[in-house]
């Protein structure tokens, strides 16, 4: 009987133990989206151009699947061809932008482009032969470069061009699953917990100050650090932060705000003191939070 109720328990505790490691590593896994765009030139895919998107999209999507990311594929719903070939145009000249703009649209942490060039030739001996050019740039939601850049030349040749296609999505896939799984497990390491906080609007070097002061005692944050401040315009704090997340740390961080304007000025967290004239209250109630992206919350001064 004891030893019946000790296997009982034991078999409780394992299978506590399993839902828990699913548990973490469901809540570490870096959620992509990978774009295809096959360059305006190119006339080999112009009809059915979803098909050859979902087709490439889904090779990619299967490699990293099977590498515990979590995929986010764009066109699996709503995808509308005029809207996305005038977005992914503009990519080859903003392409920190577009990504930024991904990630928003499919919430996810990272967004990771490829242009493709692909032509056909028809050779002496009746071979249908593809050659791609290929580049890939991928930037996460705070639009900082995750460093895995593509540049690669892939040929594929078969007495069916159709067939000869396929091939040439199959190994960008591979090529491309690859790079990303082996250089982003690398760099999310390291990166994970570094976020940005960012507060835009007509901001004052003083206003600036007072908000870094409370970014610095804020509860999950272990580090905050100011890399850019441009007057009237924007401020930007690099931060660690620590046994939490983006959108507690959000709650966090106006929670505090709130303590020091309902205190009239006068308050103190973790040692520090907090003593604000009734302008510099004023200009505290006019921050809000506008977006919170996995990588970056951003603040706004309200007019």
């Amino acid at each position: 009987m004891k030893r019946s109720l000790f296997n009982k328990k034991l078999c409780v505790l394992l299978c506590f133990c399993s839902i828990s490691l699913l548990f973490s590593m469901a809540l570490a896994q870096t959620r992509i989206v990978v774009i295809p765009f096959y360059e305006e030139n190119n006339q080999t895919t112009k009809d059915n151009m979803k098909r050859h998107y979902r087709r490439i999209s889904g090779f990619i999507n299967n490699h990293l699947v099977s590498k515990e990311f979590e995929v986010v594929n764009p066109f699996a719903v709503g995808w509308k061809e005029v809207e996305f070939n005038l977005l992914l145009k503009s990519s080859r000249n903003d392409s920190a932008f577009v990504c930024k703009e991904m990630c928003r649209k499919y919430s996810s942490d990272i967004a990771y482009i490829l242009w493709i060039d692909l032509k056909k030739t028809i050779t002496p001996d009746n071979f249908c032969k593809i050659k791609v050019s290929l580049e890939g740039q991928g930037y996460d939601s705070a639009s900082r470069d995750v460093g895995v850049y593509i540049a690669e030349n892939i040929q594929s040749i078969s007495t069916d061009c159709d067939d000869a296609i396929i091939d040439s999505e199959k190994k960008i896939a591979i090529l491309t699953g690859k790079k990303l799984v082996s250089q982003l497990q690398i760099k999310n390491s390291f990166t994970e917990n570094i976020i940005n906080i960012r507060l835009e609007g007509n901001i004052s070097p003083e206003l600036a100050e007072i908000f870094g002061k409370i970014i610095n005692v804020t509860r999950g944050i272990s580090e905050a650090k100011n890399y850019r401040f441009k007057i009237h315009s924007t401020s930007v704090w690099r931060v660690l932060v620590s046994e939490t997340e983006l959108f507690r740390l959000n709650t966090n961080i106006t929670r505090l705000i709130k303590q020091i304007v309902t205190s009239k000025g006068i308050f103190e967290k973790n040692g520090v003191l907090f003593h604000y004239d009734a302008k510099e209250i004023d200009s505290l109630k006019r921050i809000k939070c506008k977006d919170t992206s996995s990588r970056e919350i951003l603040f706004v001064l309200d007019k």
